[in-house]
């Protein structure tokens, strides 16, 4: 089966060959003079441009490079605070409003022209030419295009104003202008420059693909700034580029006669039977080249890139062309430590969503921003199906808490529930609810026609006025001709999640009102402590490969999308420290690095690192596939593949904030449980008993290109193998067979993998079996004690051996609770919110570091990581603080801390106390011992303190012990 994704202009594009990115990205015009270079600045920081701005006394005293950031030019405040570290830093802060000057020279060829000052991306503007406001655009998402008129050839003054005021945006806070990634940053980036067109023009161009009809609809506005009727034609010849397979088109002549200001031509492009299609395996495209010719001569050359598909919802779950998809997604919060903001260039864009390709990820959600026009370009090379967002994010109703009408915070978003305040008028606009409308419209003008945008957001976790939010929703898809699916927003409401009445689809952590210890609504597998009882089903529940969310899907009508799947936390890599040379600063990580030094245990970090990163790489494929395993299931959008080092810092991804491999899981190994086509084996447990029958359901999720066929076959080293024929039809989950193997007796316990393969895909999955569960054998020279009393000392005192196992109730002020998935996205974070809501914290911990060789563990098979069968052990454990012990000490299973407390915590350790030895559990072995594991961890640990081998090297007095434990 040939799955190769067509990237010739991508490699031409990153490999330094001839096309180049305006090959792919819109054009407006071939007359272009570059404003990049030297401009004049001045700062008023702190001050907005407000309604009405004015160029008035105004000093320009210095200069910097555009296009560019102030930070990048190290302009603006210095900033040496080292105390914030929920997120990066900037060495030069600026909120307020710069000033650039800079002189333009018109040529005599641009004579009667008319000129526009494009602004690729910015903040709020107001432009200036010779003195005279040309214009306001308070547009975060998409080029400020600017009218300049009609320029005498010559030198011109042209001034541009930049507000990055945030209380000053009817938007509020986004990730367009927060610290925590993007920054708050002020400044021109991408195409700055001056374009010239005849006085008649094409202001929009729309294309429709309809592949059922086998042709492309095109629509074109033309604008016209002269007196009289005007007449032209206009030429479209479109051509494929990126593919194979070469498909030209026949080119279209319309001819038009403009007598009003404005008017739309259409025409249709026939595609005919060479048509080729775009979806993530073939993303073949098209350029079409636009030549609009005047009666008078004059010429406007335009161009556009478009794919032909179809991108739809059938029931539950996402159509492209035809074929039923499952979206593999991840969220992107801008996380571009280098620069503080998205790049402008569709080579590093193809370069980072290709990386997200090979990790089997063929969706990208972007949590209240939309990506610059080069990151459309790039997905729609790669193949991604992309969904931009509002700049709009959180509760958005202000106005009921007295806040004026007027003011700009007062967004248009009232609560539905209120009772006390001002009850929200829903037929009243609000600026804010006027400014969504209009940045919806230009994000979908400027980028609707790239294939890859095929999805829509308001924003993230809106709470408020649902008719303002689907008024919104019905605006955009009747001014955009139903081009994509459109959506309220993601996780709206998560406590109270009701589907938007209009969406196509449905983002969301649950799909009805939240019930504390019911996970039969939730569409992901962990949470915060704070917003499910336990963390969610895979901290609470026994760990097995049948959870999937059906239940959740009961009652839905459209595909539902898993909200920010995972959030497991990796350990920090103080090596990427070097790694931060741009603008902001990784004071956060040098804060945890340094506590970490203090405690004692820097040197333990990159085992600290390899550790956690394991256990939540895992952690994560087995979220992923509980998604992919639920029937009908529309998809996932994980949190994250990359770090987010912001919102209190939060290490959740296999890759770094640069994109690049932690080293824990490699992309092969990721997409045995993300791919488009997914094996599965469903049982009820990875910990298996000697003797017992181990039974597994073989099912194909198969969400590729095409219907597969072949010998679906499965092993378990040394216990069996088999293999069925699989007929697995495309779009959904196919059963394969059923294995049924009794396993033989065993005596000793030990760790084995089901390892399965159809057609050259592969997926394996760990097992462990243990003796049946007998009753513990306590060696005669071994005592076993729930204390550490007088007797208890007098015992080592006098030579004696000692398995402590303590009450956790007597150690709880020593200790830590026991959790056994990672950290859910940042402790300090969600540690406070937990507080406020009056919900006991999260363990804060990060899974285990073992000394897997260790002779105490030698009946108890394991890495030198958590991993499924330490389920039981970890969830009736209480690590115990060791801070207090000898320097160097280090646990045998050692409880992982988080960067901002950095305990050293002890799950299984032992000392020397007088001329005896203790080994001291922190897991209630007791509470555990009638599971298979737990009986055979129970007898590992008495078989090792009645051996010889029992000699720790580590000596203590019984009064550190008795301080370390809390004893009075």
């Amino acid at each position: 089966m040939k799955w190769t994704i067509l990237l010739s202009l991508a490699g031409l594009l990153l490999n330094g060959g001839a096309a180049k990115p305006a090959d792919v990205l819109s054009s407006d015009s071939g007359e272009i003079i570059e404003l990049a270079g030297h401009w004049e600045l001045a700062l008023q920081p702190d001050k907005a441009l407000g309604d009405a701005p004015r160029l008035a006394g105004i000093a320009f005293e210095d200069f910097l490079c555009l296009p560019g950031s102030l930070t990048e030019n190290k302009k603006g405040i210095p900033n040496n605070d080292r105390t914030v570290t929920k997120h990066l830093t900037r060495e030069f802060m600026f909120e307020g409003t710069a000033w650039y000057r800079r002189s333009i020279s018109i040529p005599k060829d641009w004579d009667g022209k008319r000129v526009v000052l494009r602004i690729e991306r910015t903040r709020k503007t107001a432009v200036w030419i010779d003195g005279q406001l040309a214009g306001v655009d308070p547009s975060l998402s998409t080029a400020h295009v600017v009218e300049l008129g009609k320029l005498e050839p010559g030198e011109h003054e042209l001034v541009v104003a930049v507000d990055n005021v945030k209380d000053g945006s009817p938007s509020g806070r986004s990730h367009m202008n927060v610290e925590d990634t993007q920054t708050n940053w002020n400044g021109m980036l991408g195409k700055l420059q001056l374009e010239a067109t005849p006085m008649i023009w094409i202001e929009r161009i729309r294309f429709f693909p309809d592949i059922g009809k086998r042709q492309a609809r095109v629509e074109l506005t033309l604008n016209k700034q002269l007196d009289g009727a005007q007449s032209g034609k206009i030429h479209i010849a479109a051509e494929s580029f990126n593919s194979d397979a070469k498909h030209v088109p026949k080119t279209v002549m319309v001819p038009f006669e403009l007598n009003a200001e404005s008017a739309t031509i259409k025409a249709v492009i026939k595609m005919g039977e060479g048509m080729l299609l775009w979806d993530e395996f073939d993303p073949a495209l098209y350029r079409a080249n636009i030549t609009m010719q005047l009666s008078d001569g004059q010429v406007q050359k335009l161009s556009r890139t478009f794919g032909m598909r179809e991108f739809t919802q059938n029931g539950s779950q996402f159509v492209i062309n035809g074929k039923t998809t499952f979206l593999r997604g991840t969220h992107d919060g801008c996380v571009f430590p280098l620069t503080g903001y998205a790049p402008m260039d569709v080579v590093e864009w193809v370069r980072v969503l290709k990386i997200a390709k090979e990790y089997g990820i063929n969706h990208y959600r972007f949590h209240t921003w939309c990506p610059p026009e080069a990151a459309l370009a790039a997905a729609d090379l790669v193949g991604i199906y992309m969904q931009p967002e509002l700049p709009c994010w959180g509760v958005l109703w202000e106005q009921e808490r007295n806040v004026k009408i007027k003011d700009v915070n007062a967004v248009a978003f009232g609560s539905e529930k209120t009772k006390t305040g001002r009850k929200f008028d829903p037929s009243m606009v609000t600026e804010a609810e006027a400014f969504f409308h209009e940045e919806g419209a230009r994000i979908l003008d400027q980028y609707g026609d790239y294939a890859s945008f095929v999805m829509l957001g308001l924003g993230n976790e809106l709470k408020g006025n649902v008719a303002v939010m689907q008024r919104l929703v019905d605006g955009y898809r009747k001014s955009d001709n139903n081009r994509r699916l459109y959506t309220q927003g993601s996780n709206n409401n998560f406590r109270d999640p009701k589907k938007g009445a209009t969406d196509d689809y449905w983002t969301t952590v649950r799909t009805s009102t939240k019930t504390w210890e019911n996970y039969d609504n939730v569409t992901r597998m962990s949470f915060s402590m704070a917003d499910q009882f336990d963390g969610g089903p895979i901290n609470h529940l026994r760990p097995s490969t049948r959870v999937n969310f059906s239940k959740s899907l009961a009652d839905t009508d459209v595909p539902v999308i898993g909200h920010e799947t995972g959030q497991y936390c990796y350990y920090p890599d103080y090596n990427e420290i070097e790694k931060y040379t741009g603008v902001t600063k990784p004071w956060n990580l040098e804060a945890g690095r340094e506590l970490l030094k203090k405690k004692g245990m820097y040197d333990q970090w990159p085992d600290f690192f390899e550790a956690a990163g394991k256990w939540a790489s895992i952690l994560y494929c087995e979220d992923m596939e509980s998604g992919i395993r639920t029937p009908g299931f529309g998809g996932f959008q994980l949190l994250d593949l990359q770090d987010f080092p912001g919102q209190g810092t939060a290490l959740v991804g296999p890759l770094n904030a640069f994109m690049e491999s932690k080293g824990t899981i490699t992309p092969e190994k990721w997409r045995e449980f993300s791919a488009p086509v997914t094996l599965l084996a469903e049982f009820d447990t990875f910990t298996l008993t000697a003797g017992e029958t181990f039974t597994a359901d073989l099912k194909v999720a198969n969400y590729g290109p095409s219907d597969i066929s072949g010998m679906f076959s499965w092993n378990i080293p040394s216990f069996g193998n088999g293999s069925f024929v699989i007929e697995a039809d495309q779009g959904g989950i196919s059963d394969a067979g059923q294995i049924n193997v009794k396993l033989p007796t065993v005596e000793k316990a030990l760790q084995t993998t089901i390892e399965l393969e159809l057609n050259g895909i592969v997926k394996s999955y760990p097992l462990w079996i243990y003796p049946a569960p007998m009753a513990i054998s306590i060696p005669e020279n071994v005592t076993v004690t729930r204390k550490l009393d007088d007797q208890t000392i007098h015992t080592l005192e006098k030579g004696g051996r000692v398995l402590l196992v303590p009450e956790h109730e007597t150690i709880k002020d020593n200790s830590v609770g026991g959790l056994f998935m990672t950290e859910f996205w940042s402790y300090t974070m969600f540690y406070t919110i937990a507080v406020r809501q009056g919900v006991e914290p999260s363990a804060g911990t990060l899974g285990l570091l073992i000394d897997e060789k260790h002779p105490a563990l030698a009946g108890f098979p394991t890495e030198f990581h958590s991993n499924w069968q330490w389920w039981a052990p970890v969830k009736n454990s209480r690590p115990i603080i060791l801070d207090d012990a000898p320097e160097g000490y280090r646990p045998f299973v050692q409880s992982i801390d988080n960067m901002w407390r950095s305990h050293k915590l002890g799950t299984l350790f032992e000392f020397k106390v007088g001329n005896g030895r203790i080994l001291v559990s922190a897991i209630d072995l007791p509470a555990i011992q009638q599971t298979a594991e737990g009986c055979a961890l129970f007898q590992s640990l008495l078989n090792y303190s009645a051996s010889d081998g029992f000699n720790p090297e580590i000596k203590i007095s019984a009064d550190l012990l008795k301080r370390i434990l809390g004893v009075k």
